[in-house]
């Protein structure tokens, strides 16, 4: 009875190791999955980050073509109106030789 029970006590301490084992085991390999898991969103933040960054410039040269088109049009849109008031003083002055004979 007392080797009995010395084997089924072994026996238990063998299960309660493997038991320990098989969950540490199930841990480590939880960890290496939650750290790929890690590696892969800041991989996907670095990327998210340097599109934005791409964004950003992509946005600053079309402000800056804007811009440069607001201020070349507004310099155009004064020549014309400049060029059309002094077309337009001498515009009496032809309606009056075309009237006159």
């Amino acid at each position: 009875p007392e080797a009995e029970r010395a084997r089924k006590a072994e026996e238990e301490r063998k299960e309660r190791d493997e038991a320990r084992l098989e969950q540490q085991r199930r841990r480590e390999a939880e960890i290496q999955q939650l750290e790929k898991q890690k590696k892969a969103r800041e991989k996907e933040e670095r990327r998210l980050k340097r599109l934005a960054e791409a964004e950003a410039e992509a946005a600053k040269v079309w402000e800056n073509r804007l811009v440069k088109y607001e201020a070349w049009a507004e310099t155009a849109w004064a020549a014309q109106k400049r060029d059309a008031a002094a077309r337009f003083e001498f515009l009496p002055l032809e309606f009056a030789e075309a009237k006159d004979p």
